[in-house]
């Protein structure tokens, strides 16, 4: 369970200050399929980053299983993001000079699965992806659509306890972006938590919460 208590994020300038996210109290349970949503700039992303510990709050706090994530140092953050977390990002962050297999591999290595379990990993996932016959491929040879679906694979692989989904099918056609969605649900169902940032409206009905942001502020739930 994630537990966001008076959550602030704060950007400072030379001129002035640009206030990201506002007071955001909202508790995320196992079994979520949560989706963000909102105008850009509403502070979808930073919320993201800010769960997933690659940004710092301004103030207030959250927890993990009861632990507070904003307090970590920056090794017990890595370890963190390792064990419990997979990121699905706009910009797909594959690695240029590593094939589609060794993408994925990435982080099952650092969390240390043994060969063998990581081969079957990447191949089971890759089928879900619809995506075997680019195995060998690499980043370059991808077009936009399958380098999304690469960068889920990657994310889903290790079995992570909170999938971060920043518009995980914006490069996917309406075919595709609803096998994502079916896909992320079902891990919800698994008992994961899965939060979703997304502009698409016609996706957020397969989630079983929606909270929307305006100016930082949480100005919905349902």
């Amino acid at each position: 369970m994630i537990n966001i208590n008076d959550l602030s994020k704060v950007y400072k300038t030379y001129h002035n200050e640009v206030t990201a996210l506002d007071n955001i109290n909202i508790t995320i349970r196992e079994g979520d399929f949560l989706a963000v949503v909102g105008k850009s700039g509403c502070g979808k992303t930073t919320l993201l980053n800010i769960l997933a510990g690659l940004l710092q709050a301004t103030s207030g706090s959250f927890d993990y299983k009861g632990i507070s994530v904003v307090d970590m140092n920056k090794r017990s953050l890595d370890q963190y993001r390792r064990e419990h977390v997979g990121i699905i990002l706009q910009n797909f962050s594959l690695l240029n000079d590593r094939n589609v297999y060794e993408n994925i591999e990435l982080p099952l290595k650092i969390r240390q699965y043994e060969k063998r379990k990581r081969n079957d990993l990447v191949w089971e996932y890759l089928e879900k992806m619809d995506m075997l016959d680019k195995i060998n491929a690499y980043p370059r040879q991808l077009s936009g659509g399958q380098k999304q679906r690469i960068a889920i694979a990657r994310a889903l692989a290790s079995a992570p306890d909170i999938i971060l989904a920043d518009e995980p099918t914006g490069s996917l056609d309406e075919s595709n972006a609803g096998q994502i969605i079916d896909i992320l649900g079902e891990i919800a169902n698994n008992g994961k938590i899965v939060i979703m940032v997304t502009h698409n409206m016609d996706l957020v009905s397969k989630c079983n919460r929606i909270v929307k942001l305006v100016d930082g502020k949480l100005a919905e739930r349902s």
